[in-house]
């Protein structure tokens, strides 16, 4: 199983870049999902974006607001690229 070892925020946008253990990267937009209860204060506090963090078990990206992203939608563009 692919696990997400580093996650970085592109200051300019609401994009997360992942490196993954095989040495891959990926880049996931986020913005379109920034809305709701959990994700929308993502989109209004720029610190608190910021704030993401690998999961314990490094297979997803979470935020102090209990939001987190599917794994498998994460690494997508990874499949696309095969």
């Amino acid at each position: 199983m692919t696990r997400i070892v580093n996650v970085v925020t592109d200051p300019a946008s609401h994009v997360l870049t992942l490196t993954l253990d095989d040495g891959r990267s990926t880049r996931y937009d986020v913005e379109p999902m920034l809305w709701g209860p959990v994700f929308e204060p993502l989109k209004l506090d720029r610190a608190l974006f910021d704030a993401v963090r690998i999961s314990d078990h490094g297979d997803t990206v979470i935020w102090p607001t209990g939001a987190d992203i599917a794994p498998e939608a994460l690494l997508a563009n990874l499949a696309l690229a095969r």
